[in-house]
C-alpha cells in the first residue's frame, strides 16, 4: 500500500505486481514489472516505466505522468481511471475501456505498435497513434486527433470510431473487408489527411470527414465511401 521504487536489478520473467492501498502513491526509479495491477487510491508514475505483460486497472487511478511501455494488453475496468497526463504511452496489443464508469483521461497519446484491439465504448483516448502491426477498432472515441504512421487500421463488421480532433494518415494501410458486410464507420470531426495505401475495404465502409479532406495518390480504394459532411466552406 505504499510507495514502489524499482531498479534496474528488478526484472522479472513473470509474476504479478499489484499497487493497492488508499491514498495517493508514487512509482519511481527504473520500473520495470511483468503483469502490472493497479487497485485504489492514485498511483502516480513519476518516471518512464515498462511494463512485459498487461495492465490491469481495476479501481482508483493510474496517473501516468510518465511515458508507460506496455508490451502486452492495458485493461481499464469500471469506475477506474488511467490518467494519460500529457506523455505518449507505447501498447503493443489489445487496449480495452469500455466497462460502464471506466475513464481515460489527459491529454496524451495512446501509440499501438503491435497487432490488437481497441475499444474505448462510451470512454474515450485522448489522442491515438498507430505506428505499427494490424490495429482493429471496435466502437471506440478519441476526443482529440488520430494518427497513422504504418501497421493497418480497421473498423470492424457494425462498429464505430469517432475522432473529435482531425485525422492524419501519413502512412500503413487502411482496410477492413469483414465476414458480415455491415456498417464499419470512421467519423472524423475535423480535417482528414489520407496519405495510407487502401486495401480490402468492404462495400459498407464509411468515412466521414466533417473539415478539409486531403488525400494522395496512395489512397486508391476499390469500395466504400467517403461522405464530407461539414458545414461551412
Amino acid at each position: 500500500g505504499g510507495n514502489w521504487t524499482g531498479t534496474p536489478a528488478f526484472d522479472p520473467l513473470a509474476g504479478y505486481v499489484r499497487l493497492d492501498g488508499a491514498g495517493a502513491k508514487t512509482v519511481s526509479g527504473s520500473p520495470t514489472f511483468y503483469h502490472l495491477e493497479v487497485r485504489d487510491g492514485v498511483k502516480t508514475f513519476t518516471a518512464p516505466a515498462h511494463v512485459k505483460g498487461n495492465v490491469n486497472v481495476v479501481s482508483g487511478t493510474l496517473d501516468a505522468d510518465a511515458a508507460l511501455s506496455v508490451d502486452g494488453a492495458v485493461t481499464v475496468q469500471g469506475s477506474a481511471n488511467f490518467d494519460a497526463g500529457v506523455a505518449t504511452h507505447r501498447v503493443a496489443l489489445d487496449w480495452t475501456s469500455s466497462a460502464a464508469g471506466a475513464a481515460v483521461t489527459g491529454t496524451g497519446t495512446v501509440e499501438f505498435t503491435g497487432n490488437g484491439t481497441t475499444s474505448t465504448g462510451a470512454s474515450s483516448l485522448p489522442n491515438m497513434l498507430v505506428s505499427g502491426g494490424n490495429r482493429v477498432m471496435y466502437d471506440s472515441n478519441v476526443t482529440g486527433n488520430l494518427s497513422m504512421t504504418g501497421g493497418s487500421f480497421a473498423v470492424y463488421d457494425s462498429h464505430t470510431v469517432t475522432v473529435q480532433g482531425s485525422a492524419s494518415f501519413t502512412g500503413g494501410v487502411f482496410t477492413g473487408n469483414y465476414e458480415y458486410n455491415s456498417p464499419q464507420i470512421l467519423d472524423v470531426n475535423g480535417d482528414f489527411y489520407m496519405g495510407a495505401t487502401c486495401s480490402d475495404l468492404s462495400a459498407d465502409a464509411w468515412i466521414y470527414c466533417a473539415g478539409n479532406w486531403s488525400a494522395t495518390t496512395a489512397f486508391n480504394p476499390h469500395a466504400g465511401y467517403v461522405s464530407l459532411r461539414g458545414t461551412g466552406a
